[in-house]
């Protein structure tokens, strides 16, 4: 088999995999909806970043577009504001935020299973296997405190892992431009999609050894069309907003490394005190990530995943950089 196929071989069976768990599928759907809405998140008060997005339903577009006040393309602000105009209450726009983060875990469940499938005998994994699937994506405590949040991070994870999944799973090398697509929509939700091109470009161009004229620039074509929103963003933000950008970056820099190594929806609730909390777990998900190498299988789709995982590390050395700058 050659690198080229090695390369395609594990997504080749993306849509069969969906049909075959479909109750897998179903069961993650079902612990993840009912966590969120047993937790009572979805009829909650809105927190501080929401208020913020609720704010801007309630101006006109010229206030959304090019820029929103803190520091964000405006994509997302224009879906919610077209739900408000539709008539979505609060408790119906935060399903529909449930609604996307259940597709990008649903994406990502098929593709892991999909890869376990190949691995196992007989063509299935062990039912432990697959309950282990199932309780991970559905209980996920990232996707259920925030999954349901009036805010940019559900579109952006659904259109994430559609980038993801839109290149990998197609045999036809121009079908991957869907991918295209959505990775420049992402762009335009949040400025931090741009992290990804580097990890995708070393994987299409270095490991895959994939470059064709025709096809790459009709790819970054479709990317930057789907971006515009948030190259118009950035231009604005960085020409008249720096003064907000520069608010967004004035915490200490041991604070500011911990926050980012941490996450950004953990860092300052757990503290230094309690940070060897997740020691454990980055120990596990390291070697994890280590024994998936394969040296001999440059191109394998898992590797793909693998270095679109350097981004949240690239981050956490940008922002903390910039905001130890702008603390001297």
């Amino acid at each position: 088999m050659s690198e080229q196929d090695n390369a395609r071989c594990a997504p080749m069976n993306y849509v069969a995999t969906a049909r075959a768990f479909c109750f897998d599928l179903a069961a993650t759907a079902f612990l993840f909806v009912s966590a969120s809405v047993m937790a009572g998140r979805v009829w909650r008060f809105p927190f501080d970043d929401e208020i913020a997005t609720l704010l801007h339903q309630r101006t006109n577009l010229s206030r959304i577009f090019p820029a929103t006040t803190d520091v964000h393309p405006p994509f997302s602000y224009l879906m919610f504001y077209g739900l408000r105009q539709l008539g979505f209450s609060d408790a119906a726009m935060r399903f529909v935020s449930l609604l996307l983060t259940f597709l990008a875990l649903a994406l990502c469940q098929i593709l892991v299973l999909t890869w376990l499938s190949q691995r196992a005998e007989g063509g299935k994994p062990a039912p432990p296997t697959r309950l282990v699937a199932v309780l991970t994506f559905g209980l996920m405590p990232l996707a259920v405190s925030q999954g349901d949040a009036i805010r940019w991070y559900p579109l952006f994870a659904a259109l994430i892992m559609s980038f993801v999944v839109l290149y990998l799973v197609p045999r036809h090398e121009w079908h991957r431009l869907w991918s295209a697509l959505a990775l420049g929509l992402a762009a335009s939700t949040d400025f931090s999609a741009a992290l990804i091109v580097p990890p995708f470009l070393i994987h299409r161009h270095l490991l895959q050894r994939r470059f064709r004229w025709s096809f790459d620039l009709s790819y970054w074509l479709i990317v930057m069309a789907g971006a515009a929103v948030g190259f118009c963003s950035a231009y604005w933000i960085f020409t008249y907003g720096m003064i907000a950008v520069e608010g967004e970056f004035s915490h200490g820099v041991v604070r500011s490394v911990l926050t980012n190594m941490l996450g950004f929806f953990g860092g300052n609730a757990l503290g230094i005190s309690q940070a060897w909390i997740v020691t454990p777990i980055i120990i596990v998900f390291a070697l994890a990530a280590v024994s998936e190498i394969d040296r001999q299988k440059p191109g394998k789709p898992v590797h793909f995943l693998l270095l679109l995982l350097s981004a949240p590390a690239l981050m956490t050395l940008a922002v903390s950089q910039r905001r130890a700058h702008f603390c001297i």
